[in-house]
């Protein structure tokens, strides 16, 4: 089907009605929504540190398979997982509903991992933001060299499994096609130009998918004004 800005989530490919409910919840229930769902940070994966370059209290993107991971038990349960990027060997902690980790890091799963290390016993993230990657998102693979956008979620879209990797898939076809473009703009053209603005069809191509951090600043600063 054609896709059109009013076009319901539940249509577009990968999302389905239980997906589509929680992303409501959300607020997000339409092709314009999802488009104006800016990312709340992102991850340079150009800069992705090998383990042994790691440096206690400074943020680090670190890309690698689990090669061990279990729950602990003690005065405070957790889950941990032991990520091997071939170079050296980070333990990776959860606290927080630890048992929701057991069935997404296991042994062999590959994925891109950003937190501040810190050396208790042992080089360690707790908590760190990761996602699972396959093979087309390898260091070789077309997310090398990448601003990789990470985008806010909720209780409801984690349970749906609406998770970064699956809203980068599918704003990233919106904002190759002409929708972006179709976004009603609240500022005159005039003043856009005057003010060396991008126009709204660009800043949500850049605010999504930008090529370097300074653009995605460039389309922040084009919607706050």
């Amino acid at each position: 089907m054609e896709l059109k800005l009013d076009t319901p989530l539940q249509f577009l490919r990968g999302v389905g009605p239980r997906r589509a409910e929680a992303l409501s919840v959300a607020g997000l229930d339409t092709v314009r929504d999802l488009l104006l769902y800016f990312p709340r940070r992102y991850v340079d994966r150009s800069a992705v540190t090998p383990v042994t370059q790691l440096e206690a209290g400074r943020e680090a993107t670190v890309i690698g398979h689990i090669r061990a991971s279990g729950m602990l038990r003690g005065k405070r349960s957790r889950f941990e997982a032991t990520l091997d990027d071939g170079h050296g060997h980070l333990q990776l902690v959860f606290f927080h509903q630890p048992r929701r980790f057991a069935s997404v890091l296991k042994k062999g799963t590959y994925i891109a991992c950003t937190g501040t290390p810190l050396v208790y016993l042992e080089l360690q993230m707790v908590h760190p933001e990761f996602e699972i990657l396959d093979s087309e998102d390898a260091p070789l693979g077309p997310d090398r060299g990448r601003i990789v956008p990470v985008y806010p979620g909720t209780a409801e879209m984690s349970s749906a499994r609406v998770e970064s990797r699956l809203l980068r898939r599918l704003i990233q076809p919106l904002t190759e096609s002409g929708l972006p473009d179709q976004v009603e703009d609240p500022l005159p053209p005039d003043w856009c130009e005057r003010l060396h603005l991008p126009a709204t069809g660009a800043a949500l191509r850049w605010i999504h998918f930008p090529d370097s951090l300074d653009q995605a600043d460039r389309a922040r600063s084009r919607f706050a004004f």
